[in-house]
């Protein structure tokens, strides 16, 4: 993203959410949740799971890529990569002696008090590429963002890392709330934003993508982008090949 985007996440519009059944009350507080952009009965991406364990939490696909992973450790070792099993199967994924983790980082703890945003995932219009006959094997419990649906945006899905247990007011639409050891909470968040600066950037990567040592994808692929904010914050966006 361009220098100038800070890390709050600008709503620009009211944030609905899809839950199954629709009585159910939101945030969820739960130990996992899994979730997608997109509605029930129209195009979406792909779904993912939120996690903690006892004082980590993991981010991950459900249904595409799963060969990659989000580790928050609690000792502050923070990793974005591939899985310890997607090696063992494809050592081929990386090259002989590198780390299968593409970006470590350790977050600023010094104000107890500051939340961190430790992921997000963003999703354009064309991110929206799974039909609902695709998704026939999904629970009836994923959560699903409804994009805007106006142009010119983007939904962003934020995970972030709560210092207590109070509900942040601040983000967007809060999905969900998961324990994080005694004193730290794991918050998703759903949201809006221009894309006056994201599209560019995920357009000139999916075409770096597209010609990468002059392969051709096909037409039923996907192309996963990942970067990392100024700010240390690292984001992903899956469009079709």
């Amino acid at each position: 993203m361009a220098p100038d985007q800070d890390t709050d996440i600008v709503s620009s519009g009211v944030v609905h959410l899809w839950v199954n059944p629709p009585s159910t009350p939101t945030p969820l507080t739960c130990r996992a949740v899994r979730f997608a952009v997109g509605t029930p009965d129209a195009a979406s991406t792909n779904s993912w799971r939120v996690w903690t364990r006892r004082d980590d939490a993991y981010i991950a696909c459900r249904d595409n890529f799963r060969e990659f992973k989000v580790s928050l450790h609690a000792s502050g070792k923070w990793r974005l990569g591939f899985t310890s099993t997607a090696i063992e199967v494809r050592p081929d994924l990386i090259a002989t002696g590198s780390d299968r983790a593409w970006h470590k980082w350790t977050p600023d703890f010094s104000d107890p008090t500051r939340a961190i945003i430790a992921f997000q995932l963003l999703v354009p219009a064309e991110g929206l590429y799974l039909t609902r006959d695709q998704r026939g094997a999904w629970p009836p419990s994923v959560v699903f963002v409804e994009p805007l649906g106006v142009a010119n945006h983007v939904t962003i899905v934020s995970v972030v890392v709560v210092p207590g247990k109070e509900h942040l007011q601040d983000k967007g639409a809060l999905l969900a709330v998961l324990p994080l050891g005694a004193h730290r909470t794991v918050q998703v968040f759903g949201s809006y934003q221009s894309d006056e600066y994201i599209r560019p950037m995920l357009l000139k990567g999916h075409e770096k993508a597209r010609r990468f040592n002059g392969q051709v994808l096909p037409k039923t692929g996907v192309i996963m982008l990942i970067g990392i904010r100024p700010e240390g914050i690292p984001w992903l966006s899956a469009l079709p090949a």
